[in-house]
């Protein structure tokens, strides 16, 4: 293992010069080229292009190189390469074990305001049982008062009924008698009426005539 990356760090570090040689003609040579060949705004332009592009190949072999160093380290102690596997498990392993006990917590919170909820609605239930029971009770009270109460209203409705008979047959009565008397009356009246008008025929009828009967 050793000498495998041996190689491999041997053909970085060749690539490393090799880059780094382009990057130092580039900044002595091409950089004072071009801004000797052009001019004004065009000149400034490709100077900044030339720079940004320095600076992130310098940028980009640096973090080559610190890769490089590590993975050297690395690969010279192999324990440190297990122990490295395995401080990655654990910590994958505690990542997963703190994502587990976040669920647990949401969980945990959220059955608790579960709880809470049922226990809300627990004593709005027993609530309800409450008035229920003191309506019923209520209720029961206003039909044991109106079944007492049956009797005498039973005795009342008799009695205003055979006075209601009595009423009837009294103006039944009444109307009978005032009835008669006015026949009475009526006849009375034409007895009276007939016996003047044969008076008075009697007076406008001649001496010689007979009486009329």
């Amino acid at each position: 293992m050793k000498g495998a990356w041996s190689e491999e760090n041997t053909s970085e570090l060749a690539n490393f010069r090799t880059t780094s040689r382009s990057v130092s003609l580039v900044k002595e040579g091409d950089l004072g080229l071009v801004a000797t060949k052009t001019s004004g705004g065009q000149s400034n332009r490709k100077q900044y292009v030339v720079l940004g592009t320095f600076c992130i190949l310098m940028v980009l072999l640096w973090s080559y190189q610190c890769l490089a160093n590590i993975l050297q380290q690395l690969a010279m102690d192999p324990d440190q390469v297990k122990l490295a596997n395995e401080l990655l498990k654990v910590s994958i392993e505690r990542d997963k074990l703190k994502a587990d006990n976040r669920k647990l917590a949401q969980e945990r919170d959220q059955t608790k305001a579960d709880h809470e909820q049922t226990r809300l609605e627990i004593q709005q239930l027993e609530q309800a049982a409450k008035l229920a029971s003191m309506n019923c009770e209520q209720v029961k009270a206003e039909h044991q008062c109106r079944k007492s109460e049956l009797p005498q209203a039973r005795k009342e409705r008799d009695q205003a009924q055979s006075e209601l008979e009595q009423m009837k047959a009294h103006a039944f009565n009444n109307q009978k008698d005032c009835h008669c008397a006015r026949t009475n009356q009526t006849r009375s009246k034409e007895s009276s009426l007939r016996h003047e008008i044969v008076q008075l025929i009697q007076r406008s009828l001649p001496p010689e005539l007979p009486m009329l009967g």
